[in-house]
């Protein structure tokens, strides 16, 4: 039985940086081949911004990670990641961060 959700939005609490992320997704279904989203670009985020209406669905039997990027000239940095199980009650705010100080909050909805 597969479970599906989606990745709704993304609000960023506070940048690794000063000024803002350039952020981007990658995620693996099932410990699956890893994927982009968007496949090609990212999403400027300041402090207090949100990336509304996201719309990655995912669909998936075991498990998926998100992680978010930011995409810098001298090597992407990994904002944090979380792991999404069929268990996870739905509709689901959960914050992911970085040593650096980044602090995002990923919100998905059952689909």
């Amino acid at each position: 039985m597969s479970t599906t959700i989606e990745l709704t939005t993304i609000k960023c609490n506070h940048t690794s940086e000063l000024g803002s992320d350039e952020v981007y997704i990658k995620y693996s279904i099932d410990n699956g081949r890893e994927q982009r989203f968007p496949a090609n670009g990212w999403h400027s985020l300041s402090s207090g911004d949100t990336w509304d209406n996201v719309s990655l669905g995912l669909t998936f039997k075991d498990s998926v990670l998100i992680q978010l990027f930011d995409r810098d000239t001298f090597g992407d940095d990994s904002l944090g990641s979380h792991t999404y199980f069929p268990g996870d009650s739905q509709p689901e705010t959960v914050t992911v961060k970085n040593p650096n100080g980044a602090d995002y909050s990923l919100s998905t909805i059952a689909k």
